[in-house]
């Protein structure tokens, strides 16, 4: 299975690696450089001018990103790129902090926040998913199951599981995924 990361210092691009995938990554910049000295192959810079993702169409089974959408100040672009180089029937999952990112905003580091953080809603990305990929799912209560952290764990001790997710999702990290189809349309 080829997959296809938001890179940043490349961690997770070797963790899917080790896993036996075949694993690529691609950032605005190269922040991989400052701690990767192997695999420079697996690591690509995109294009700003024109917005372009470094791979030729149909090219991934899967798409990952964890806390980049929030980067990103072309969703639009990315949602169309990121569909793009995705094969027919492949999925892209994205885990990013929610809008109203509590207790803290993640990105309190000055250096991430220099570039322009650009947090939208639950529904912005709803849209825009419709939009470009003709579907959307927001599977928290998977979120909620598999995930380690603090909010998730808690969520799993209360009763009311769902509507548990469906907060975490809101106030503290969401978890979307969509499907590329052939019925769904292109911009």
């Amino acid at each position: 299975m080829k997959v296809l990361v938001g890179t940043g210092r490349g961690d997770l691009l070797h963790s899917l690696a080790a896993l036996g995938y075949d694993a690529h990554g691609c950032d605005v910049k190269p922040y991989w450089k400052e701690r990767i000295t192997t695999s420079a192959d697996k690591f690509a810079v995109i294009s700003l001018v024109p917005y372009r993702l470094p791979y030729e169409d149909e090219t991934f089974d899967v798409v990952i990103s964890t806390s980049v959408l929030e980067h990103a100040q072309n969703k639009e672009e990315l949602f169309v790129e990121i569909r793009r180089v995705l094969k027919t029937g492949g999925f892209a999952m994205h885990l990013f902090p929610a809008k109203w990112y509590l207790p803290s905003e993640p990105h309190a580091n000055a250096e991430y926040c220099a570039g322009g953080l650009s947090y939208w809603s639950n529904r912005a990305y709803r849209d825009l998913s419709l939009k470009i990929f003709g579907n959307f799912f927001a599977p928290m209560d998977f979120y909620v199951k598999n995930s380690d952290g603090g909010m998730a764990k808690l969520v799993r001790k209360m009763p009311f599981q769902r509507v548990g997710a469906w907060l975490a999702g809101q106030i503290r990290m969401n978890f979307i995924v969509v499907q590329k189809t052939q019925q769904a349309s292109q911009s």
